[in-house]
């Protein structure tokens, strides 16, 4: 199984979204788990209903991964550049040390929006202001 991170193959992933800021349109998603090949359709699912909110930032809370595979990691990338055709951001924040080494080794850290903490990625929201409207 191609992936970084501890590996507990007995383990699923978990999840809670909550609005953090409603004026700003700000929901997090706090993932616990592992995000496997096996899983990836219910991982990916959870921003079904986000694309009908259409919140203007989405941070995932990766705090609580233990690991992540291959096409989890596409899947991520794939996410983001959906986001923002939609003019929605995508930030990621508390990855292991180990998955965001590979991450930076992947050089997907100039692509994607990677933040060290929760904290860190609402301060860069806020400093950023709105994301820009697709077709405007």
């Amino acid at each position: 199984m191609a992936g970084v991170g501890r590996i507990m193959a007995s383990r699923d992933f978990e999840y809670t979204t909550r609005e953090l800021d409603p004026w700003r349109r700000i929901t997090a998603v706090n993932l616990c788990g592992g995000i496997f090949v096996s899983n990836l359709p219910d991982f990916t699912s959870i921003f079904e209903n986000l694309r009908l909110e259409k919140p203007r930032d989405i941070i995932l809370n990766c705090e609580k991964l233990d690991f992540i595979s291959s096409s989890g990691i596409g899947s991520l990338m794939k996410l983001s550049s959906e986001f923002d055709a939609l003019g929605m951001r995508l930030w990621i924040t508390g990855l292991a040390p180990e998955i965001l080494r590979v991450f930076q080794q992947m050089s997907l850290d100039t692509i994607l929006r990677l933040e060290p903490g929760l904290g860190d990625a609402m301060a860069r929201i806020k400093k950023l202001g709105f994301p820009a409207t697709p077709g405007r």
